[in-house]
């Protein structure tokens, strides 16, 4: 047996009709795309001058750091107060 007898049969009409929603649909997608590209733009504006490939690995650098230095005071291992309830360690 064929694979095209086992296939429904879509007539003219019907295929009329799928081309004019993928039609539709290409269009509306071709509206988001450009909808996009203009939120993008505003975007872009906003970003910092340092968001730069250099710039984001001194913040990291910086950020590790911080957190190296934090891990060896272990600041969680001083008492505090009970009545505390919630104890934030900054680093200094």
């Amino acid at each position: 047996m064929s694979a095209g007898k086992n296939m429904p049969q879509v007539h003219s009409t019907q295929m009329r009709s799928l081309r004019r929603n993928v039609g539709i649909c290409d269009i509306e997608r071709q509206k988001q795309i450009h909808h996009l590209r203009h939120i993008i733009r505003q975007l872009a504006r906003k970003v910092p001058p340092d968001f730069t490939p250099a710039g984001v690995r001194a913040r990291w650098q910086s950020g590790y750091a911080d957190a190296l230095r934090m891990i060896e005071r272990e600041p969680w291992t001083e008492p505090v107060d009970a009545m505390e309830g919630v104890v934030v360690h900054q680093a200094v």
